[in-house]
């Protein structure tokens, strides 16, 4: 059994290769073990599970792997009632995920499409979706015979109330990079600064733009602040104070915002967001109510929906309201491990 996330539920033996970088110091729960690609391929042969979930098969620098697993459980469980699944939230377009050489074009992006048509239906039974994005993008291979439903991966309130919001006070949390659209929100706030001079801006983070961030805030301290990195304990103390958070993501070379982890945080303590289209939950977010716009947007628009959300932020109490009874991740493990049959 692998997963590449920490907030599964239902007991099983978990199987990984490696820690992703949001893992690297979160510790592990006992019974998750750290194989190389041979002991799990032995692992899964000897002792086959009877729900084999799978990490992404877009995840594309470990598809042959992908393939190698989900065809020896396949092969191992011929004849009983077994099933193999992944939860998805990828959010791109095939071909930016694809490697292709210049010579080649969109060749490798046809073969993989091929790939992934006749693959997942054959190996695949259930997949749950994280996002309305990546339920858009996997359609178009899974066929008929594959199982999928729809979970948006947000989590479900850390509070038993909605906390009391300073008033027109906003926060960014991410990295202090152009993918996660900090120079947009940077120039935007000069402009709300001088319509709302109440407005507070607190910016949350490390990355490549920190010493541009860090003297942009010092122009005017008094609207502006560079927080630099937080444990994850402060930021959600932090945003449990805060009435909007803003991440205006971007595409950035061949990558693409899937669900981004600040924003949910913000959600599950009742902050309004404003964001673009890139992050996977766009969809979700503008049926609750928040502001959505084009990554695109210019300074003055982007400005005038984020004052708006200043102005009059959704209430706290309805954006917890709008979230799971549990964390969308784990309602998604439930259904993926649901018994073979239901």
């Amino acid at each position: 059994m692998l997963i590449d996330d920490l907030n599964a539920e239902s007991p099983r033996a978990t199987l990984f290769i490696d820690r992703y970088y949001e893992a690297e110091d979160r510790e592990l729960p006992v019974d998750w073990e750290q194989v190389t690609r041979l002991q799990a391929l032995r692992r899964l042969w000897q002792a086959p599970p009877q729900t084999l979930e799978l990490f992404e098969p877009l995840w594309f620098a470990h598809f042959p792997f992908w393939v190698a697993l989900a065809v020896t459980h396949r092969v191992r469980t011929a004849g009983s009632a077994a099933c193999r699944a992944f939860f998805a939230i990828e959010n791109n377009e095939l071909s930016s995920i694809v490697p292709r050489g210049q010579r080649l074009r969109g060749l490798p992006t046809a073969l993989t499409w091929v790939a992934l048509r006749l693959l997942i239906p054959l190996l695949i039974d259930r997949i749950a979706y994280g996002s309305e994005a990546s339920a858009e993008l996997y359609s178009q291979f899974t066929g008929s015979r594959v199982d999928t439903t729809l979970i948006p991966q947000v989590r479900a309130s850390r509070l038993d109330a909605a906390p009391a919001k300073r008033e027109e006070s906003v926060a960014f949390v991410g990295a202090l990079h152009e993918r996660k659209g900090l120079p947009l929100l940077l120039r935007a706030w000069e402009i709300v600064e001088r319509d709302l001079p109440g407005a507070r801006l607190a910016v949350v983070g490390a990355g490549p733009l920190a010493e541009e961030a860090a003297q942009w805030a010092a122009v005017n301290p008094e609207c502006r602040r560079l927080c630099g990195q937080l444990d994850r304990e402060d930021v959600l103390e932090l945003l449990a104070g805060t009435s909007v958070v803003a991440i205006p993501s971007q595409r950035w070379g061949r990558w693409r915002e899937q669900i981004n982890g600040a924003l949910v945080e913000a959600l599950s303590v009742g902050c309004t967001v404003v964001t673009t289209t890139e992050t996977g939950i766009a969809s979700w977010l503008q049926e609750q109510g928040h502001a959505v716009v084009d990554p695109h947007v210019d300074d003055a628009e982007f400005a005038a929906r984020l004052a708006s959300a200043i102005r009059t932020p959704l209430d706290p109490s309805a954006v917890i309201g709008s979230l799971p009874s549990r964390d969308g991740r784990v309602l998604a493990d439930l259904w993926l491990h649901r018994p073979v049959g239901e």
